[in-house]
């Protein structure tokens, strides 16, 4: 229910950024504004300020703005020869085509700019993290005692700390926790000396869900346009070197939007990392 609430809520903030837009353009550049919109009809209340009016209404998805010329206004001042009036010339239809452009793609614009502050404001927001083991070996040390797929390793937030942890163990009984249907499940399990090929110690591979607490500028804009097809090599196993969130794969971004709703959510959820993110020990 949360999640469907936060759509609606952000898709009408876009809306009404979107015909904000068109509305600034619109007297930046002296037209006629007859109204400017919150929500949908029936109205609620309604104010005029200068010559445009301001209304709030009882449909609360987005807004809309009614600039003067726009639906037929034009044809009736021509017909009675103002078009070249004060009056006339403040209609959107007796713009020229450039000025028209500005007005439309202002709307546009102001969606690339909502959508870049809610963006930063998400990062500034974090989501807890956590490690998140998905996937067991058949017949590794993990196998064996019982340790399942969507576990959280309790007291570790990256894979590379957990594998450092396990490697410094082979051979030695290890102790630690996961979290499993919100309860505490403790384990001793002593990690193997000899692995094969892409094979760690425990045998279970690991994703990292979630996201530390990021600056309003930190991320650049180009982090989030590296091309999928970057994606798809092996995946890194213990002795590798950790894949924090510094990946800039599409797929691994949409993944941590999925892992903040789970957390507003207070659920776990897998990261869905691409192969070359993943890791295991």
């Amino acid at each position: 229910m949360l999640i469907i609430v936060i759509i609606v809520v952000g898709l009408s903030l876009l809306i009404l950024g979107h015909e904000a837009g068109h509305f600034f353009a619109a007297k930046a550049f002296g037209l006629k504004v007859n109204e400017f919109g919150f929500g949908f009809p029936p109205r609620i209340a309604a104010w005029k300020k200068g010559e445009t009016e301001y209304s709030v209404n009882w449909l609360p998805f987005g807004g809309f703005v009614k600039i003067g010329g726009e639906r037929g206004e034009f044809e009736m001042y021509e017909a009675e020869g103002q078009r070249d009036s004060g009056e006339g010339s403040r209609l959107l239809y007796a713009q020229p085509a450039w000025k028209k452009s500005v007005i439309m793609l202002a709307g546009v614009f102001m969606n690339f700019i909502l959508g870049w502050v809610f963006l930063s404001i998400v990062l500034m927001t974090g989501a807890p993290q956590a490690l998140v083991i998905t996937g067991i070996e058949p017949n590794s040390p993990a196998s064996q005692a019982g340790i399942m797929a969507n576990d959280i390793v309790k007291g570790f937030t990256t894979a590379q700390s957990f594998i450092s942890f396990v490697n410094a163990r082979k051979g030695m009984p290890t102790q630690f926790a996961v979290i499993r249907n919100n309860k505490e499940v403790d384990f001793t399990i002593t990690p193997r000396t000899n692995t094969g090929p892409n094979e760690g110690a425990l045998g279970v591979l690991l994703d990292e869900t979630g996201q530390a607490r990021e600056g309003f500028l930190h991320r650049s804009a180009t982090d989030f346009w590296t091309p999928a097809s970057s994606c798809g090599s092996p995946p890194r196993h213990s002795g590798s070197s950790s894949h924090s969130f510094s990946c800039t794969h599409r797929s691994c971004r949409a993944s941590w939007v999925r892992s903040a709703f789970s957390a507003w959510r207070k659920k776990p959820a897998r990261s869905g990392l691409c192969t070359s993110c993943s890791s295991s020990a």
